[in-house]
């Protein structure tokens, strides 16, 4: 399946001008959310890591973004500090397939 959002335009769904950017290394998780997201009428791009991210928002203006935290190269830490650093960074909305970041973070 493609990484673009292009994809999803093939589908009968009218989209909204709302453009996400759905970060995750999980191939299975990044396209079932950026379909959630599509059939939502919200307009999703995909990324495989915090890197990959920041290169796709150098030409995708996302209005939201919605990212893992554990990531290999760049997780999603790394992406939230460099945003922070950013103009007009987008709301990121983090997930996590741990129970407790404890485990992560410690």
């Amino acid at each position: 399946m493609a990484e673009e959002w292009g994809t999803h335009q093939q589908s009968s769904v009218r989209y909204l001008r709302t453009r996400a950017l759905v970060v995750d290394d999980e191939e299975n998780q990044r396209t079932d959310l950026a379909e959630m997201l599509a059939s939502f009428g919200i307009m999703p791009l995909t990324a495989t890591d915090g890197q990959d991210a920041i290169e796709k928002l150098a030409s995708f203006d996302a209005d939201v973004i919605v990212a893992d935290l554990v990531m290999p190269r760049m997780d999603g830490f790394d992406l939230l500090r460099h945003l922070s650093q950013q103009r007009n960074a987008p709301p990121t909305i983090v997930l996590t397939g741990f129970g407790n970041l404890e485990k992560y973070c410690g």
